[in-house]
């Protein structure tokens, strides 16, 4: 092989380098958000939780609660849980008084710079919740019945600059107003972003290196 062949060759593995130099592989968490009752624990940004019950398909609460309101710790005793987090009720004492039959929403927020960026989206509930990000439909339990933990991707456009709202449409189909019929859901998303561009800027520096080594071959 000459020397002009080998300087070739070296320069074509040094643009290769480039491409894969200057392709981020990995991704950096921007926030976590999931359920909680109460003071947010550590790790999660999302607001508190809120419900409302005034859509419920059947007559008024029988445990007397009020329509609207800040979400309760609800221990279902459950296989699947997921870290970090808690399920959560509008009732403090789902399964022990029964709660009636129909449709939750459950809503959570927050804000930040998020555009441009993805994530994923797992969920839990008794009996089925259907899962909104900013009025986009995410994924749906159903039709599994309560405990089955299911995972969906946040795709990119879908979280924004400012306030984002997370709407958890929890659906108890087997009410009843005695113990029983319990009604809650748990989740928790992430929000991620490529890295930032440092490994672009590096490959850019190497890049130009690569163009002069391959004018003075071509020289």
């Amino acid at each position: 092989m000459t020397f002009r062949s080998s300087r070739i060759l070296a320069a074509a593995a040094l643009f290769t380098g480039v491409v894969s130099l200057a392709t981020p592989s990995f991704a950096s968490t921007i926030a976590t958000f999931g359920s909680y009752a109460g003071t947010a624990p550590a790790g999660l940004s999302n607001s508190t939780i809120t419900y409302d019950n005034t859509n419920v398909a059947t007559a008024p609460l029988n445990t007397g609660l009020a329509t609207t309101g800040n979400v309760s710790v609800f221990n279902p005793g459950y296989s699947n849980t997921l870290t970090g987090t808690t399920w959560v009720s509008y009732d403090p004492n789902t399964g022990t008084k029964g709660d009636n039959g129909g449709l939750t929403v459950y809503k959570t927020t927050y804000t930040g710079t998020l555009a441009g960026a993805t994530g994923t989206l797992s969920i839990l509930a008794d009996d089925t919740v259907n899962a909104y990000l900013n009025g986009v439909f995410i994924g749906t339990t159903a039709p599994s019945t309560y405990d089955t933990l299911k995972t969906f991707t946040i795709a990119d456009g879908i979280y924004k600059n400012g306030v984002n709202v997370f709407e958890f449409d929890v659906i108890n189909a087997n009410g009843q107003t005695t113990p029983g019929g319990p009604t809650g859901f748990d989740f928790k998303a992430t929000a991620v972003t490529p890295e930032p561009s440092t490994l672009l800027m590096l490959g850019t520096g190497v890049l130009s290196a690569a163009g002069m080594v391959r004018r003075r071959i071509v020289g």
